[in-house]
């Protein structure tokens, strides 16, 4: 059975999310979504972020027909264990990982990229929402 993993945030779920995890779905059987906690969302967006807290979120993201489970995470070693449990196939994450570091890289046998969808971010929307002026 092929399995593909994608983790994120997931706070406000946009059109960019549902490609993302559309795609994953697409390369096997199970797609497996890590969700980054309050705490690490937090520690990464500023203290505004999350929007929704982690469980709504993770409730979510298990609600997308794409999805075949989700689990939280805290830190880089927990999603390193979570990826080294699964022994998924491959990784799947938006274009705007090419370069970085990729926790867990070394365990799956690919890595993929999906170029952002329209340019869609969860920070444009809050921005959006808040009335900030757009770049």
């Amino acid at each position: 059975m092929t399995v593909t993993f994608v983790s994120g945030c997931f706070d406000l779920i946009h059109p960019g999310h549902i490609a993302l995890l559309e795609f994953a779905a697409s390369f096997g059987a199970k797609t497996f979504v890590a969700v980054d906690s309050d705490t690490r969302v937090r520690q990464t967006n500023g203290l505004a972020r999350p929007i929704q807290a982690e469980q709504a979120r993770v409730q979510v993201i298990e609600a997308i027909k794409f999805v075949s489970a989700a689990k939280l995470f805290s830190t880089d070693e927990e999603l390193r264990a979570l990826i080294a449990e699964l022994q998924p196939d491959r990784l799947v994450l938006g274009s705007d990982w090419r370069g970085k570091r990729i926790i867990g890289s070394e365990i799956v046998r690919e890595v993929v990229f999906l170029n952002r969808v329209d340019d869609h971010s969860t920070s444009k929307l809050v921005d959006r929402v808040l009335g900030r002026p757009q770049a």
